[in-house]
C-alpha cells in the first residue's frame, strides 16, 4: 500500500506544530514514544524496515498531537483514538474527499469542516472509577471555520450531551483543517496518494447513521457501497 516515510510524516507535523529546527529532537522522541505505544500499529517496525504512513495512520498520529495539545498524556490520546476510531474513520474519509474534491479549505473560505467534540475529565482519580480522563460525545460538521461552534450545536445537535463529564467544559478539534494543514505541509504533493486506500475502507452502519445528516448528498453514495452491512 503506498504511504510516507517516517521523515516525512516528521516534518510535517513538525510544520504543523510550529516547532524550532532545534527542538525537532525533543518531537521526534515524542513520535517515537507513541510507536512504543503501538501506536498507529504496525509502524514499530525497528531499525532497518522502512515504516510505511497509511491516511489511517497519519490521521491517527494528527489527532493525537492535537489532543497532547490540550494537556492529555500520549497513553489517554492513544485510548480514546482507538476506542472511537470506527466512528471518527466517517470524518476523516468525508473530509478527505472533501479535500480532494472541493480543494477544502484553500479554495473555498466557507466549507464545512468536520469537527471531533471531547469533554475533558482530567481529575478522574478523584471522581468515580469508572469515569475516564476523556470521553468524545461526538462529531459534526461545522460551516465556515471562523464561525462559533456554539451556534451550529444549538441549532440541532440537542442530543449531543457527555457520557461523563461537563456540559459546559468541551474541547474540540477540526479535524478537516488539521489533516489539510498537514498535508500541505509535505515535501512532496501528496496528490491524490491515499485515494486507493480510502477506496477499500469499509463503515459500520450505526457509525454512518450516527452521522447522516451531516454527511450530506455528495457522500452518500461513496459509504452506502462501503458499509459493513451492505452487499457490494
Amino acid at each position: 500500500m503506498q504511504g510516507l516515510g517516517f521523515s516525512e510524516v516528521e516534518a510535517a507535523l513538525a510544520e504543523l506544530h510550529d516547532v524550532l529546527p532545534e527542538r525537532r529532537s525533543a518531537f521526534r522522541a515524542r513520535i517515537k514514544h507513541l510507536q512504543k505505544l503501538g501506536f498507529p500499529a504496525g509502524l514499530n517496525t525497528g531499525k532497518g524496515t522502512r515504516a510505511v504512513y497509511t491516511l489511517e495512520a497519519i490521521a491517527k498520529l494528527v489527532a493525537a498531537f492535537e489532543f497532547m495539545q490540550f494537556g492529555m498524556m500520549p497513553a489517554t490520546a492513544v485510548h480514546l483514538i482507538e476506542t472511537n476510531w470506527s466512528f471518527f474513520r466517517v470524518t476523516v474519509a468525508a473530509a478527505y474527499i472533501e479535500r480532494l474534491e472541493r480543494g477544502w479549505p484553500r479554495n473555498n473560505g466557507f466549507a464545512f469542516s468536520w469537527v471531533w467534540i471531547l469533554t475533558p475529565q482530567m481529575m478522574a482519580d478523584l471522581a468515580p472509577p469508572e469515569d475516564e480522563q476523556f470521553a468524545s460525545i461526538g462529531a459534526f460538521r461545522l460551516k465556515d471555520v471562523e464561525k462559533t461552534f456554539w451556534e451550529d450545536w444549538r441549532d440541532g445537535e440537542d442530543n449531543m450531551v457527555p457520557v461523563r463529564g461537563r456540559a459546559y467544559r468541551l474541547a474540540m478539534v477540526n479535524i478537516s483543517w488539521a489533516l489539510d494543514e498537514f498535508l500541505s505541509a509535505l515535501v512532496r504533493p501528496e496528490g491524490n496518494l491515499f485515494s486507493q486506500e480510502v477506496d477499500q475502507w469499509t463503515f459500520d452502519q450505526k457509525d454512518f447513521d450516527e452521522l447522516e445528516k451531516d454527511i450530506g448528498l455528495e457522500f452518500t453514495d461513496f459509504f452506502a457501497r462501503r458499509l459493513s452491512d451492505v452487499d457490494t
